[in-house]
This record gives structure tokens, C-alpha cells and sequence, in this order.
């Protein structure tokens, strides 16, 4: 420590126990003007908790240590790097989070000045019983209610996605038992997942059969610029599912949302020339189906 951060300066005792040196040094050229001999002694540690766990949870470990700033308890393998910590500084016990995967760990008080290990005991991270129950067949964009058991943790969630693929939709389980899963807009073969929040570890899988959507569309084949066109329609009705009118090959200029009502009141283009009325799927924007549209000069 230098001496101009004050007097008496504050010096971190080295990790390990020795009998050591304190010295004075000059900056210049690290000559030795004082010393005195200083005893570093082993500091007493040790831990508590539970001898097992589920996997992901997390478990109160109680510590006697040092306690210094950068102190932390830690879970890893035997002989390998830990996996999860917590600073002692964030309370005793302390909240310590299991690893994803089962198996037997030790749960060590880490120094943190060199993270050199005072103390271990021993924990069983065990597998935790985990299902996922929801119907086996449904529309594609729909919204299906998903019972699960499992840890239920925070963070852990219900997915939707292809087999071998990253999940598209979820929902988290703590909102809820069943939870409200909206299901993917294009049709095939998915499989609805219990995720470990913790590292998106599958506990459980289902499969579920999204079937396709189909929709009509019912309005004019012409109308007036700028003027008012009443379009009936049939399809899924999903809560932002909409009706647009564009150019063939272009994005809509025009929409309205289904919900609010059917037949729906939209209003032709300002401009005219040969347009689309589309019914999009709210959740992508996919188009279920399409008439056209001739708008003409007032």
C-alpha cells in the first residue's frame, strides 16, 4: 500500500499463514529503509447447510470465517472450478443457487484475496421430479393452458419450439399453474418444454401437434378512394390479429384490428390503383389470406 493513502496505512495480510515482514520501502528504488517481523496466522472456517438439494434451488449456507469483502461461498465439482457464488458480504447464511445438473459438489468458503479454499463440506445436487401436460393437439397462434410440476423456480419457464431447435414462445411459471402458452403461427410437429431458468436446462418435454389456420375474407371488389368499404371476415380472431389493404407485393398502408368487430369499417386508399385486403396473424404478421381490391378516382 502506499503511504500516501495515509497514515496509518491499511495492509492486506497475504493469504497464507507465516511469519512475515512489514517494511517500508522507497519508491525509487524499492530499497528497504525499516522493517518489522509480523505473525500471519490460519484463520478458523466453516460451513453449514443442507446435505442435499434439488437441482437450481437455493440454499441457505451458514459460514464462520473471516468475513472480509471479497470472501465468497461457492458450489462446484470435486477438483473443479466452482460453478455458482454469493459474497459473504451479502449476509450469513448465505443464499447460495444449486448448479442445473445433479450430481455430488462441494460447497467451499473461498478467500478472495486469491481465492484459496478455508473450508468444504459436501452436497448432493439431485434431480427433481419434472412433467409438462398440455393438449396434444392445437391451432397454430392459439393460447393453450400448460399444467407443469417441477422445482418452480423463479426464473424457470414453459417453451414452445421445434424438436432440436431453439423455443419460440414461453411463459414463466411463476405467473401461474397452469400457465398461458401462445402457440407458434406456423403448423408442425413442436414439443412444449420445462426450462431450468437458471442455464435453459430441459427438464421435461411434450409433444403437441399445431395444426394450420384458415380464414375468408368478404368485401367489394372496387370502391372510391378515401371512402369507407365494409370487409367481413372469418378466422382465428386472435386478439391482434388485423385486416390491411396494400400493394400487391408491398406492406399495408391501412389496417384495423378484428376485435374490433365483423364486419369491419376500413377506409380505401387515398391513391388509386390495384390493392390487397390481407387477414395477418397478429403474432408475425403472417397473411392467412388475401382479395383484391380496385380503388378508383373520386
Amino acid at each position: 500500500v502506499y503511504t500516501n493513502r495515509g497514515n496509518p496505512a491499511e495492509l492486506v495480510m497475504p493469504p497464507e499463514p507465516g511469519n512475515y515482514e512489514i517494511r517500508y520501502y522507497l519508491g525509487q528504488d524499492n530499497s528497504i529503509l525499516a522493517a518489522i517481523p509480523v505473525s500471519v496466522e490460519a484463520v478458523a472456517s466453516s460451513l453449514t447447510a443442507p446435505a442435499t438439494a434439488g437441482v437450481g434451488a437455493t440454499v441457505p449456507v451458514g459460514w464462520d470465517g473471516p468475513g472480509y469483502d471479497n470472501d465468497f461461498i461457492a458450489i462446484g465439482l470435486p477438483g473443479e472450478r466452482y460453478t455458482n457464488y454469493v459474497y459473504t458480504n451479502r449476509g450469513n447464511p448465505a443464499e447460495l443457487v444449486m448448479p442445473s445438473e445433479p450430481g455430488n459438489y462441494e460447497i467451499r468458503y473461498y478467500l478472495g484475496q486469491d481465492n484459496s479454499i478455508l473450508a468444504a463440506i459436501p452436497v448432493s445436487v439431485e434431480a427433481v421430479a419434472t412433467s409438462v401436460t398440455g393438449p396434444a393437439t392445437a391451432p397454430a397462434g392459439a393460447t393453450v393452458q400448460v399444467g407443469w410440476t417441477g422445482p418452480g423456480i423463479a426464473n424457470d419457464f414453459i417453451a414452445i419450439g421445434l424438436p432440436g431447435e431453439r423455443y419460440t414462445n414461453y411463459a414463466y411459471v411463476r405467473d401461474g399453474n397452469p400457465v398461458d402458452l401462445i402457440l407458434p403461427p406456423a403448423p408442425g410437429t413442436y414439443e412444449i418444454r420445462y426450462y431450468l431458468g437458471q442455464d435453459d436446462v430441459i427438464l421435461a418435454s411434450q409433444v403437441i401437434e399445431v395444426t394450420g389456420l384458415t380464414a375468408q375474407l368478404v368485401a367489394p371488389t372496387t370502391a372510391v378512394a378515401g371512402t369507407p368499404i365494409p370487409v367481413g371476415w372469418d378466422g382465428p380472431g386472435y386478439g391482434n390479429d388485423f385486416l390491411g389493404i396494400g400493394l400487391p407485393g408491398e406492406r399495408y398502408s391501412t389496417y384495423d384490428y378484428v376485435r374490433n368487430g365483423n364486419p369491419i369499417t376500413m377506409i380505401a386508399p387515398g391513391t388509386a390503383g390495384d390493392y390487397e385486403i390481407r387477414y395477418y396473424l397478429g403474432q408475425d404478421e403472417s397473411v392467412l389470406v388475401t382479395v383484391p381490391l380496385t380503388v378508383t378516382k373520386p
